[in-house]
């Protein structure tokens, strides 16, 4: 399936680190950095607060924001998956993302969404996404030669109808020195698949889990606030106003018609 290609999404967010630009073609490149002699200190980024939205009218939701971080990436999600998709997946498309302002650093918040025709409110197909995910995150990690110890969780899934997630957390030690603790949360939504996924440099695992808890709940909302645009509706009743007016005219020059003297 190709839903291990939100897996090397995930990484490309969360632990390649890349350039503090926003990256407008779609997909985020690794960027290795430069190893020295002598390790650089890690820096700690200091546990984020979701205190903010990013609406998404075509998800019909928002997704949590942090407003004391820089947003270096802000787009709508692309919901359609092309008919000639054998897999029945479309693109991955990473829609928002943010750095810290004080100290960008390796610290990094992204959502990733997926597209696709696959009913993912089945038990089985989520466990199949959270299968796939888990290995290829696990194996893009390791394969990154910058890194010099890596630890990831085993995933957390639940299959509940009502709410279905998979949450899981690693941590990466960069052989020029730098630590990372991160966590990755997936929730299906409109026509696909939302990843939450949060790296905090220089912090323990118990920062990261502290800070999740705060997303998880915030995604809970998020996903249940309805965002569809108004643009139709202002269109609708734009149409409808010389309708409207015309219906009024007709009516009021009917009244002011004079009777007929033979109809008595």
């Amino acid at each position: 399936m190709s839903f291990v290609a939100l897996a090397i999404a995930s990484v490309g967010c969360m632990a390649a680190w890349c350039a503090d630009r926003p990256d407008t073609s779609g997909a985020e490149a690794i960027i290795p950095l430069e190893t020295t002699a002598s390790a650089r200190p890690t820096t700690a980024t200091a546990p984020p607060y979701f205190d903010a939205w990013a609406p998404q009218p075509r998800l019909n939701c928002s997704l949590p924001a942090i407003e004391a971080w820089n947003v270096v990436r802000n787009v709508h999600a692309k919901t359609s998956v092309s008919r000639q998709s054998l897999s029945g997946d479309g693109p991955v498309q990473i829609i928002f993302a943010q750095r810290p302002f004080e100290n960008p650093g390796l610290s990094k918040y992204s959502v990733i969404y997926q597209p696709t025709r696959r009913n993912v409110a089945d038990r089985n197909v989520w466990l199949t996404v959270a299968a796939n995910y888990y290995v290829g995150l696990r194996d893009s990690i390791r394969k990154d030669a910058q890194n010099a110890a890596t630890q990831i969780s085993s995933p957390t899934v639940s299959t509940l109808a009502e709410l279905p997630r998979i949450y899981l957390t690693y941590r990466v030690e960069r052989k020029s020195g730098e630590r990372v603790s991160a966590a990755a949360l997936c929730a299906p939504i409109r026509h696909g698949i939302l990843i939450f996924n949060l790296a905090l440099e220089g912090q323990e695992p118990e920062a990261i889990e502290a800070a999740m808890r705060e997303l998880r709940h915030a995604v809970n909302v998020g996903l249940t606030s309805h965002t569809r645009s108004a643009t139709p509706y202002v269109i609708a009743v734009l149409l409808a106003i010389p309708l409207v007016v015309g219906g009024v005219l007709l009516f009021r020059k009917r009244r002011a018609r004079p009777s007929d003297p033979t109809a008595r």
